[in-house]
């Protein structure tokens, strides 16, 4: 039985223990993201990104550097599916085809041989 009177709030570092938050956004557990943005992750996003997916987790660092939305961007309607975070989309999917397109011709080049 817990020493918690009712109407008390049990301390904090017993509600750590017992809440489950794993959908919690935390601080990532992986290094070498580009500067200028907070991230945060759920359930360890961040490292199955990197140990499960290096490729398409390359392709999300180097669309991050490579992106800055104008101000006229920023201050555009849009809804969910706002003009920057359309042509962010839209850089991520090019290096998807690329990437692809290699595959694919290295795939024809061994074939060939």
């Amino acid at each position: 039985m817990s020493d918690i009177g009712v109407g008390e709030n049990p301390p904090e570092a017993l509600v750590e223990s017992v809440v489950d938050s794993s959908g919690e956004v935390r601080e990532l557990a992986t290094n070498g993201w580009p500067d200028g943005y907070t991230y945060g992750a759920t359930r360890y996003a961040d490292v199955i990104l990197r140990k499960a997916f290096p490729a398409r987790s390359g392709d999300l660092i180097a669309a991050l550097e490579k992106f800055a939305p104008t101000l006229d961007e920023l201050r555009s309607g849009g809804g969910g599916r706002t003009v920057f975070v359309k042509r962010f989309d839209d850089s991520l999917a090019a290096m998807a085809d690329s990437t692809l397109k290699c595959s694919t011709l290295n795939v024809e080049v061994a074939q060939v041989r």
